[in-house]
């Protein structure tokens, strides 16, 4: 998945150097940008669960 990530931003920059295509920078570069925020929010998903858990680990020993 990340090759091919890589791939289409590569020929999206070049056709965008080139002018075959008139496209914004951002929609040239979206498809690192959701590939890391989906690696971004599977982090901070990860981080609020285990928060969760250890909150509840908490209040059982109590």
């Amino acid at each position: 998945m990340k090759y091919l990530v890589m791939v289409l931003t590569a020929m999206f920059a070049g056709a965008r150097l080139a002018g075959a295509i008139t496209w914004s920078w951002w929609l040239v570069f979206s498809p690192l940008i959701i590939y890391y925020g989906l690696w971004a929010l599977l982090i901070v998903l990860a981080m609020t669960v285990s928060m969760i858990w250890q909150a509840i680990d908490e209040l059982k020993h109590k």
